[in-house]
């Protein structure tokens, strides 16, 4: 099989493909705690939390979805969470578990622009910063 020549002259770039995937780290805010009283035996001793996007301000960004909490985390905290199903379950340790998305810290500020940002609840200490 014959190989093509290269073309003479400089070569031209394309610009990157557009990113489809989301951020598989996200930043939520905690809006509910889920009761089970049946749940898959994976989520033994483990809490499921509602959380909901949010932007670099505190404002929500997405539809709220649930995920497993890995940090101790209530309602109204401000946490990271990684929504991509194999890294969460590398992080439950459970390679099977039937998990989206997994919270891996608590925020307790952001900082962005040169301004802090507060991102941790009124209710424990801290204020939202505008």
């Amino acid at each position: 099989m014959r190989r093509r020549p290269r073309r003479a002259g400089p070569r031209r770039s394309r610009p990157a493909p557009p990113r489809t995937r989301e951020e598989p780290v996200r930043i939520a805010r905690v809006v509910g705690q889920v009761v089970s009283t049946v749940a898959d035996q994976r989520f033994d001793g483990r809490k499921l939390l509602l959380v909901r996007p949010v932007d670099d301000r505190a404002r929500p960004a997405d539809p709220a979805f649930l995920a497993v909490d890995a940090a101790q985390a209530g309602v109204g905290d401000y946490v990271l969470v990684v929504q991509e199903g194999k890294s969460a379950r590398q992080v439950m340790d459970s390679p099977d578990a039937p998990c989206e998305a997994i919270i891996i810290g608590v925020i307790d500020h952001l900082q962005t622009g040169g301004r802090r940002r507060f991102l941790r609840a009124p209710e424990q200490g801290g204020a939202v910063e505008r």
